[in-house]
């Protein structure tokens, strides 16, 4: 048994862990930062999809994967765009691709 677990005390209150979870902050600015990186790089391979609907969900897909959606998972994605979750599934998933 650790001393945590005989305390009764969180494992994010011992000592050691409170520089750590306070270093682990991450700052909007960062988290935005990332997002236009994200997007400027989905705008550069969204050519290379064939169909218009696969660019939709290849949007879709990375704005939900970049939202607050809680799980990140298709059913959300397409329930927060009001599109069917089977289109979203398959190009997530079992869609057949051409590496080139």
């Amino acid at each position: 048994m650790d001393a945590c677990q005989e305390t009764g005390t969180s494992i994010l209150e011992h000592p050691e862990a409170v520089p750590l979870w306070e270093s682990a902050t991450v700052k909007t600015t960062v988290v935005k930062s990332c997002e236009r990186h994200l997007t400027q790089c989905l705008e550069r391979y969204l050519p290379l999809f064939y169909r218009k609907q696969q660019r939709e969900n290849a949007t879709l897909v990375v704005e939900g994967l970049l939202s607050g959606l809680e799980p990140k998972t298709c059913e959300p994605i397409a329930r927060e765009h009001a599109v069917q979750r089977n289109p979203i599934r398959f190009f997530v998933g079992p869609g057949n691709w051409d590496d080139e």
